[in-house]
């Protein structure tokens, strides 16, 4: 732990030590209870502040979707479509990786038609290529695996593709 966030670490417990102390010197049930639920707030964001880089998976829904673009394809019926994607990283640390969180929305003559997958991968997205029927997504890693998703009508399949060079 840097010399920082000890620092952060222990101000931030003996502040809320204190403003529970306070808390016996009121009266007023207002002030009391504001001198109660400070300590309390503070707490868990020092929490928050320590599990995040520890098990950021839980956060996921804290990160916003970074745009990764809009493709124009087809659904495996031949039919055309036009797909956004976009993903988010669960985790921030190597080992084990970005375990990115991917979003297809595709809009069709059938409508609009949401999909999320969480992957296992290392690194974050990387080559996207339209295919008929849908679209690949590659690791951005050389010769990474990837997955194709494919469009029928009102919902999304899923196959691996393993690299040609394994």
């Amino acid at each position: 732990m840097s010399p920082v966030a000890a620092a952060y670490l222990i101000g931030t417990i003996c502040l809320a030590v204190t403003l529970f102390a306070a808390r016996r010197g009121f009266k007023n049930s207002r002030i009391r209870l504001a001198l109660l639920l400070l300590p309390v707030f503070l707490l868990l964001h020092l929490a928050y502040l320590i599990l995040v880089p520890v098990c950021p998976g839980i956060f996921t829904f804290l990160i916003p979707y970074e745009p990764d673009g809009e493709w124009a394809t087809t659904d495996t019926h031949g039919h055309p479509c036009k797909i956004t994607i976009q993903s988010k990283a669960r985790c921030s640390t190597i080992p084990p990786g970005e375990h990115p969180r991917i979003r297809l929305e595709s809009l069709s003559v059938h409508g609009t038609v949401i999909h999320v997958m969480d992957t296992d991968w290392r690194f974050a997205p990387g080559v996207i290529t339209p295919v008929p029927g849908g679209v690949e997504i590659y690791q951005t890693v050389a010769g990474g695996w990837g997955t194709r998703f494919l469009l029928h009508q009102d919902h999304w399949s899923e196959e691996t593709i393993v690299p040609k060079d394994w």
